[in-house]
């Protein structure tokens, strides 16, 4: 039960991280951003390693 909770814990980090970062701008360009998907992706991995 206890691993269903991290589960749902680790996936609403990730979520907030990749709302946080679409909210700053930080978006590739079919989304209407200039953001490689590497730099989103790694501003989404930054984010959540400043929650760990």
């Amino acid at each position: 039960m206890s691993d269903h909770f991290v589960e749902e814990e680790l996936g609403a980090l990730l979520l907030q991280a990749i709302e946080d970062v679409t909210s700053d701008g930080i978006k590739t360009p079919d989304l209407g951003g200039t953001a490689t998907t590497k730099e989103v992706v790694e501003e989404i991995c930054r984010r959540l390693r400043e929650q760990a």
